[in-house]
């Protein structure tokens, strides 16, 4: 800013900041000290701000968007007068009631509880008076038409379009069928097939498993005691000493066996979930591509089921995210075939990165950029 603007607004700053302070005092005061009526319906620049993200806060909490109270021409007269209310002027340009709360719904409920005192109220209006005044200057050299400036623009217009596409969608109300067809679609996040654990002693030799066998059904072991007779006894290295000694893990049956469970031999689950009891010992050596199993039961899990009617308020806000998603996918390809879009993929092999740049504390390091790799349409090298 440069020195004429800057002696101009020091010139102006005390009256400046008594009308500002008592104008936001005066405003607080007015919310404390009013009757505890219906709180009126925000101003048309609030709308404009809120009105898109809205809907989609109500969907996020389940609770459906109220239709607004219809206020009688009196009522509506003096809240015109109220949003009207001018709060401070700024080169000739006013802030009102309207124009703060507008302001406040675009920071956001966290952000909006600074504003429950005298001291918030006076500083967010100290902040749009700076906003305003930063806003001219940059105009008045015009920053307006620099290509940054433009960018940002078309930025905020993409954010705004991207809020409004998705509150439309959060508008539309879900059915139960929709809910129901998550369920049923995801039917594994709501049911769990029980599963049993296991260890194993692996020997080569069935004569000599039979042996060990027939001792341990007699002597009892407990199962720490089997888990000791694995570490030292097992012929098959892969799970001598997993777990402690032969300890196959929780298994469910090959037909409920989802990703990332232990692959184990079906002769050993079968065997395993014929057993009653922790501690029980299977009553033959089994015999797998490894040796002969000598196997005792370590754990169960029974069957988890999470009902449709359990599960219903979980999944609503899942299927509202997914709705909004969808819309806003469908609605981009729309206007991605309305246009003309062309890739060059092979070209984004030429992009660097520098991974350091805005990291605290790293600027006293060398900063290398990585090159990114990548042929033309194909997805990363690993």
């Amino acid at each position: 800013m440069n020195r004429r603007i800057r002696n101009r607004i020091e010139t102006r700053a005390y009256p400046f900041k008594v009308v500002t302070i008592l104008a936001a005092a005066a405003l607080f005061v007015s919310a404390e000290g009013a009757p505890k009526a219906a709180p009126p319906p925000p101003s048309p620049a609030a709308k404009a701000v809120a009105g898109p993200m809205q809907p989609a806060m109500a969907s996020q909490t389940g609770t459906p968007a109220q239709p607004a109270e219809v206020k009688d021409p009196e009522a509506e007269k003096r809240e015109q007068e109220r949003q009207n209310t001018v709060l401070a002027e700024v080169n000739g340009k006013k802030i009102t009631v309207g124009d703060f709360e507008a302001a406040a719904y675009r920071r956001g409920p966290f952000m909006m509880q600074d504003l429950s005192t005298p001291d918030g109220l006076k500083n967010m209006l100290q902040d749009l008076i700076k906003e305003k005044l930063l806003a001219e200057e940059a105009a008045r050299k015009g920053y307006d038409k620099d290509s940054e400036a433009l960018r940002v623009k078309k930025n905020q217009m993409a954010m705004l379009l991207e809020r409004r596409i998705v509150g439309e969608a959060s508008s539309s109300p879900i059915d139960e069928a929709e809910l129901r067809q998550y369920y049923d679609g995801n039917i594994d996040r709501y049911r769990q097939a029980p599963k049993v654990r296991a260890r194993v002693i692996v020997l080569k030799d069935k004569g000599q498993a039979q042996e060990m066998l027939k001792k341990l059904l007699a002597d009892k072991p407990s199962q720490n005691e089997f888990k000791q007779l694995a570490q030292e006894n097992s012929q098959d290295e892969a799970t001598r000493l997993k777990g402690g000694g032969g300890d196959l893990g929780f298994v469910a049956r090959p037909g409920d066996r989802r990703e990332g469970d232990p692959e184990v031999d079906p002769a050993l689950v079968d065997a395993a979930f014929s057993l009653k009891e922790d501690g029980e010992v299977f009553a033959k050596p089994i015999q797998t591509p490894t040796g002969y199993n000598i196997l005792m039961r370590t754990g169960y899990r029974p069957l988890v089921e999470v009902t449709f009617e359990e599960a219903k308020a979980s999944i609503e806000p899942l299927v509202a995210r997914e709705k909004r998603r969808k819309v806003l996918e469908e609605k981009t390809k729309e206007f991605q075939d309305k246009g003309n879009v062309t890739y060059f993929d092979e070209n984004l092999k030429l992009i660097k990165v520098d991974m350091s740049a805005g990291l605290p504390g790293r600027e006293d390091r060398v900063r290398r950029p990585i090159t990114i790799n990548r042929k033309g349409g194909g997805g990363p090298k690993h």
